[in-house]
C-alpha cells in the first residue's frame, strides 16, 4: 500500500497491524512511524493502540512512558494501562493509576473494574474493593460473569467468603470462570465438602471446566478429600470424574482419607496409583499399613 501505490496509513491503519502482531520489534517500528506523522502522533486511537500493544508484549516501561506523555487519555486508553499492570503483576501500580483515573473525570467500566478488583485480590485491599463493590452498587454496573467472578475471587482472598458467596448468589449469569472463583475460593478456605458440593452442582447446571480452571482441578480435590473422609466414596467417585489427570498429592490426599473412615479397598487403589507415580514414598506404605492394621488384615500388614 504504502510503496506501490504511494498510500499512507491512517490512524486506523496501524492499530490493525499491532493487534496482528506479537513481535516488540514490529511495534516499535510502528511507534517509529505513528511518530513521524504529526497528525497521528496525537491521535488518541492510535496511541492507545500502542499501549495496548506494549502491555500485552509485557514492555511495561515503554507502555506507561508512552502513556504519561499522551494529552488525552480515555476510558480504553486508561483501561489498557490498568489490565496491562494488572496482568504483570504490578498491583500497586495499578490501583494507583484507577485513582487518577476517576480524579480525572472519567467512568470505570466493567473492564476496568476487573482489573483493578484483581490487583485488590492479590493485596488484600478490602477497603478498596468494597468501595469498588458499593461504586457497581451506585451506578447500577451491569454484574455480568466476569465482574461477579472478580467480586467473588476479591473476597475470597480477603477472607470473607461469606460475601464471596452472596455476590455468587445475585449474580444473574453465571459462567465457568463465576464459578472457578466460587469454588477455588472455598478449597483456599478448607470447606472441602462445600468445594465438591459445588463443582457437582456446577456440573448438573451444564457448566464444564475450561483450560483455565482444569489446572486448579486437583488443589480443589485436596481440600476437599481432607476434609470429606466421612464421605469417601462419594469423593472418590467426584474425583474419578473430574476431567484431569490424578497426580501422586491427590491419591496421597485419598489414602490418608482412608486411613481414617477404614475403606481398604479405596485405599487399595489409591496405594495401586500411588506405587506406579512414587514406588519409593515409604509414607505411602506406612498408610496403607495402618490401613489394614485398623481393618486387622494383619496378614495384609505383613506384605506391606
Amino acid at each position: 500500500m504504502r510503496r506501490l501505490l504511494d498510500v499512507e496509513p491512517d490512524a486506523y491503519t496501524y492499530p490493525f497491524l499491532l493487534k496482528l502482531w506479537s513481535d516488540l520489534g514490529q511495534g516499535k517500528a510502528v511507534h517509529s512511524l505513528v511518530l513521524k506523522h504529526d497528525v497521528l502522533s496525537s491521535h488518541l486511537h492510535a496511541l492507545t493502540s500502542l499501549v495496548a500493544f506494549y502491555c500485552r508484549c509485557g514492555d511495561l516501561g515503554s507502555a506507561r512512558s508512552l502513556f504519561d506523555r499522551m494529552t488525552h487519555k480515555n476510558l480504553v486508553s486508561w483501561t489498557a494501562m490498568i489490565s496491562g499492570c494488572t496482568k504483570h503483576m504490578r498491583y500497586e501500580e495499578g490501583l494507583a493509576l484507577s485513582r487518577e483515573m476517576l480524579l480525572s473525570g472519567v467512568d470505570i467500566n466493567e473492564l476496568t473494574l476487573v482489573s483493578v478488583l484483581s490487583a485488590c485480590a492479590h493485596l488484600g485491599a478490602l477497603d478498596v474493593g468494597r468501595r469498588l463493590h458499593c461504586y457497581i452498587h451506585r451506578n447500577r454496573v451491569p454484574l455480568n460473569p466476569l465482574l461477579a467472578a472478580a467480586l467473588i475471587d476479591m473476597y475470597a482472598k480477603c477472607g470473607h467468603m461469606d460475601k464471596a458467596s452472596r455476590v455468587f448468589q445475585t449474580a444473574p449469569l453465571k459462567s465457568v470462570s463465576t464459578w472457578d472463583s466460587l469454588i477455588g475460593g472455598l478449597a483456599i478456605h478448607g470447606n472441602g465438602r462445600e468445594t465438591l458440593e459445588r463443582f457437582q452442582q456446577m456440573q448438573m447446571d451444564g457448566t464444564k471446566p475450561d483450560d483455565v480452571m482444569l489446572p486448579s482441578l486437583p488443589c480443589y480435590l485436596l481440600a476437599a478429600i481432607q476434609d470429606w473422609a466421612g464421605r469417601i466414596e462419594e469423593a472418590y467417585q467426584v474425583m474419578i470424574d473430574m476431567p484431569i489427570e490424578r497426580n501422586e498429592f491427590v491419591w496421597g490426599a485419598l489414602l490418608n482419607a482412608c486411613t481414617r473412615s477404614g475403606n481398604v479397598l479405596l485405599a487399595e487403589s489409591a496405594m495401586e496409583k500411588l506405587v506406579e507415580l512414587e514406588p519409593f514414598n515409604d509414607g505411602n506404605y506406612a498408610l496403607m499399613s495402618n490401613v489394614y492394621a485398623a481393618n486387622r488384615q494383619w496378614n495384609d500388614v505383613g506384605k506391606v
